[in-house]
């Protein structure tokens, strides 16, 4: 009878999904410093519409990951997606003023995720986001690549 339950509950833990890890600080001031990269590469074409991002909460799993920004005023928000890709993350897709879906992540171009792994992050950032979780300072530019 034990090992029925013990089989059982081993089954049960292989077969159940596994959920996004939320972003430790260090990942997200990562992130940050990405998004300064890329809004400095950019200018004022950038899709952000701002020069000083603020990250808020953040899921990642495995070469991807998805989180809130918002200005530094405050008065422009939306989510970003990153994907990783020789040796770091890169910025993936930027919205202003929504949450971006799973189909807005699925694909199979370059940044684009498996639609199991876009779901799993769009659910897991919505619980996240129930945290509060405290938005991070815009973060610096790395010089180079």
């Amino acid at each position: 009878m034990r090992s029925t339950v013990v089989s059982f509950l081993l089954v049960l833990l292989t077969i159940s999904p596994t959920n996004a890890a939320q972003a430790s600080v260090q990942d997200r001031e990562r992130f940050s410093i990405v998004i300064a990269s890329y809004i400095r590469d950019l200018g004022k074409s950038n899709e952000f519409e701002t020069k000083f991002v603020e990250l808020g909460a953040t899921v990642v799993e495995g070469n991807s990951a998805l989180a809130d920004w918002k200005s530094e005023d405050g008065k422009l928000y939306g989510q970003v997606s990153f994907f990783y890709l020789c040796d770091g993350w890169n910025v993936g897709k930027v919205v202003l003023a929504r949450h971006l879906r799973a189909q807005d992540l699925k694909g199979h171009s370059l940044g684009n995720v498996p639609e199991t792994v876009a779901l799993k992050l769009v659910e897991e950032l919505k619980e996240l986001e129930k945290q509060n979780v405290a938005y991070l300072k815009p973060g610096r530019a790395e010089l180079g690549c």
